[in-house]
């Protein structure tokens, strides 16, 4: 196969541009870079672990990002803007959507969640809700048609709604109640990428044992390789746990 010299060129000029820019933004801090969006366009960036500029395998890693690049344009060629166009779709369909957006989102829909909360201790025999399923305190699953012996259809029904309205898909109670309280979705497994997203609740007095970090200590965000969260306010904060970290 008779590679292309100039969109080899072209193609390394595209890697450079991108695994820079990547780096440039994260030094800024000019807010988070979804480790799925790193592999996509920066494999090596990520292997190499992006969130730490000074290590030394930064500039090899953004070399190789202008090799693999220049190697893929040669051999694709024109067919390259439509692989970009792919790698585009796949990080915005397997990506959550951003902290301004879901802070947007709590502000517009800040009585709903409450509503979630206050209600809470009503159904104090139920740890999850999705709009198919509703799980009990002692581990079992009640599919649509049974679940009504643990949850009223009333009720099931409104904790559909809100999820809806929240643009969510399960809510989730903390073990043994102790008081927190998740709203979140999660995002297509794509590989080794997924995660968990959306809002925390943590209760004002903490006289019992909290199992999410967040409501454990007293951080306004915090952000590692397994979780991350941000405080919205006094007892809410938005959050991500990554796999295979689970919030259960």
């Amino acid at each position: 196969m008779r590679l292309s010299k100039g969109w080899m060129i072209a193609g390394a000029a595209l890697g450079l541009l991108i695994s820079i820019g990547i780096q440039t933004y994260s030094m800024l801090l000019l807010g988070r870079i979804a480790s799925l969006v790193v592999f996509l366009f920066w494999p090596f960036g990520f292997l190499a672990g992006f969130y730490f500029p000074t290590a030394p395998l930064v500039l090899p890693a953004i070399l190789g990002n202008a090799v693999l690049f220049g190697t893929v344009a040669a051999i694709f060629r024109s067919r390259l803007l439509l692989l970009l166009v792919a790698l585009v779709v796949v990080a915005w369909w397997a990506t959550p959507p951003s902290d301004r957006r879901l802070t947007k989102r709590f502000s517009q829909s800040r009585s709903v969640l409450q509503h979630v909360v206050d209600t809470a201790n009503w159904d104090s025999g139920i740890v999850r809700i999705t709009a198919t399923q509703v799980e009990a305190a002692d581990g079992k699953i009640y599919e649509i048609n049974d679940a009504s012996t643990v949850l009223t259809n009333a009720r099931w029904r409104e904790y559909r709604e809100q999820l809806l309205t929240l643009n969510m898909t399960e809510i989730a109670f903390g073990h043994e109640k102790s008081g927190e309280v998740f709203v979140f979705a999660r995002t297509p497994k794509l590989g080794m990428f997924r995660s968990s997203y959306g809002y925390l609740y943590c209760p004002g007095i903490w006289d019992r044992t909290i199992y999410f970090v967040a409501c454990s200590q007293f951080n306004d965000s915090q952000d590692s390789h397994a979780y991350r969260y941000q405080r919205l306010d006094r007892n809410w904060y938005i959050y991500e746990t990554f796999e295979p970290q689970q919030i259960e």
